[in-house]
């Protein structure tokens, strides 16, 4: 199985080489094609050696532009075959801007699937990595236990790792969050508590129900200041429609509102779901007010008022506040920031240490972090620590240092070398170390980049990666 699944990368990789080249001289045609390979050098027979997680991939990704419209593919293996196709087309009908989605899984079969993660550690984010991208219907998480019962928290969603949307509202200690909708292609998700650095969660279990093919489509029209927008998903693990208009916009006002229907439902099958939107002001030396509503099917849901910094005149120190209602209750949120600047190569990391009665108590100030930073002549030194136990610059590691240095290389391309090294609480090696990462990327011209990096921790030599990327 692997000696066919090796060949049908290496069958991919041909193709694809050729049909760059080809399209080289196409200037309407674009595209990449890209190939990752991780190797385990601790594996103890060959059929180990090259690991089959989401490092090992091919990915083509080809675009052809005419006029105002785009159409696209992204087709992606790993070891067990292709694990998505996705076509895309965009383009515009005079003040219409269209958006169009479609997207297959094969790896789940005809049908959607649940994927389940759970962790233990104490830190203010769990964050979960699907193993590649899907198309999430929604998401749940039970059981998240969190240090106090004022301790607030979100679920959010990436992309790519590093730019985090949030798709649930507040949720305040122990607790469930029930099925929050999701409706879009996803690869991590975690759970995050606020309120500074004193508060972490202990425990958190998901639920991330994926389809194995879904189209979206979306439509935009602007005019006089007004935003028309409207969005359609056929997915395996449910369908739905959407209605915005937003504006006007302008300094003093804000205001858009969004209506949702379940295209298939048990009982019909053009169900009305929610209806939710906001508006944004300003009031007196008050500056970005947000008002958010939602009204379910079942009537009035909630409303809500938030500010996320408050000037009080006291240097450093900012408030954000929220007073929320619902049917039956209502509730006041208020919570303390500080601001230390970063004008300097020093970064200190601090909150505010609430007393018993939560955030509108503070009993001290905790200092959590501390980074560096300092670039000169195409080399960077950065270096993070996290002093409380809770915050982690990468697995349970507390500490990293990195240089990166960035040059001409010798082909008419970038030449980037990067070494990070992490340090652990574990007194059981020198000084505490944990993990080395070295990589080098080598661009050959405009169109080509190669590279390599290993890994060294307490195993030995424990990850071997190579990648290539050729575009056009």
């Amino acid at each position: 199985m692997r000696k066919r699944a090796l060949q049908l990368l290496l069958t991919v990789l041909t193709l694809a080489i050729a049909g760059g080249m080809a399209a080289f001289a196409a200037s309407p045609l674009s595209g990449s094609f890209d190939v990752g390979i991780a190797l385990n050098p601790n594996a103890s027979s060959l059929s180990g050696f090259i690991q089959t997680d989401s490092d090992t991939y091919t990915k083509l990704t080809l675009n052809y532009s005419s006029d105002s419209w785009t159409v696209g593919s992204v087709s992606q293996f790993d070891m067990s075959g292709l694990t998505r196709q996705q076509f895309t087309a965009s383009g515009s009908l005079g003040l219409i801007i269209l958006n169009s989605q479609l997207s297959f899984f094969p790896v789940l079969g005809s049908s959607s699937a649940l994927i389940k993660r759970s962790s233990t550690t104490n830190s203010p984010t769990h964050k979960y990595d699907l193993g590649q991208v899907y198309f999430v219907d929604w998401v749940a998480a039970t059981g998240v236990k969190v240090n106090t019962a004022t301790t607030h928290w979100y679920v959010q969603v990436s992309l790519d790792g590093a730019s985090w949307d949030t798709v649930s509202p507040q949720f305040t200690g122990n607790g469930d969050s029930g099925q929050i909708t999701v409706g879009r292609l996803v690869r991590y998700v975690q759970i995050f508590a606020t309120d500074g650095s004193s508060v972490y969660v202990d425990e958190s279990h998901i639920s991330v129900s994926v389809s194995a093919n879904a189209w979206t489509t979306t439509a935009r029209l602007a005019a006089a200041g007004v935003t028309l927008s409207g969005g359609f998903t056929k997915a395996t693990g449910g369908s739905n429609c959407s209605f915005t208009i937003a504006g006007p916009q302008d300094k003093a006002l804000t205001a858009s509102a969004t209506i949702y229907f379940n295209l298939v439902d048990a009982e019909c099958s053009f169900c009305f779901d929610r209806v939710q939107g906001n508006f944004g002001f300003d009031f007196g030396c008050v500056k970005d007010i947000t008002a958010t509503w939602k009204i379910a099917q079942s009537g009035f849901d909630s409303i809500s008022f938030s500010v996320p910094s408050i000037n009080v005149g006291i240097p450093s120190i900012t408030f954000a506040g929220k007073l929320a209602f619902s049917l039956l209750s209502k509730t006041v949120t208020i919570a303390p920031n500080l601001n230390l600047g970063s004008d300097t190569c020093f970064t200190i990391y601090a909150s505010f240490e609430p007393g018993p009665s939560g955030a509108t108590e503070i009993t001290g100030l905790s200092i959590y972090g501390l980074g560096v930073s300092y670039d000169w002549d195409g080399v960077s030194f950065k270096s993070l620590s996290y002093l409380d136990g809770l915050h982690h610059v990468k697995d349970t590691y507390w500490e990293q240092f990195t240089i990166k240095s960035t040059s001409d290389s010798c082909c008419g391309g970038n030449l980037v070398f990067e070494t990070s090294t992490y340090f652990q609480d574990t007194h059981t090696t020198l000084f505490d170390w944990a993990e080395t990462d070295i990589g080098i990327s080598i661009g050959l011209g405009s169109g080509a980049t190669i590279s390599t990096s290993i890994v060294v921790d307490t195993t030995g030599f424990s990850e071997w990666k190579l990648g290539w990327k050729i575009s056009w």
